[in-house]
């Protein structure tokens, strides 16, 4: 999530059993400008701005993940597998 008055922050997995936490952007170098073709931009009603899978930027997706819905959490796992190239 980007926010042009405020931190940003990238949602980084980093283990299997916990839950992906945002980290500050200010972090990380990019390395490569590449991204994944299923990503998509989004410009939200704050000004903030959202990259990643059209499927996790449908409103409340990360609350119900957050929550362990099932359906969220299938979903999540999906994309992950879809970005990692996994089968």
């Amino acid at each position: 999530m980007s926010k042009a008055d405020g931190q940003n922050y990238f949602r980084i997995e980093f283990s299997k059993s916990e839950l992906p936490p945002l980290f500050d952007s200010r972090l990380f170098e990019m390395v490569e400008a590449e991204i994944h073709d299923s990503w998509v931009f989004s410009l939200e009603w704050d000004g903030s701005m959202k990259l990643g899978p059209a499927a996790w930027q449908v409103a409340g997706f990360w609350e119900d993940f957050m929550n362990h819905s099932d359906r969220a959490v299938d979903i999540y796992r999906s994309e992950r597998d879809r970005i990692m190239g996994i089968r």
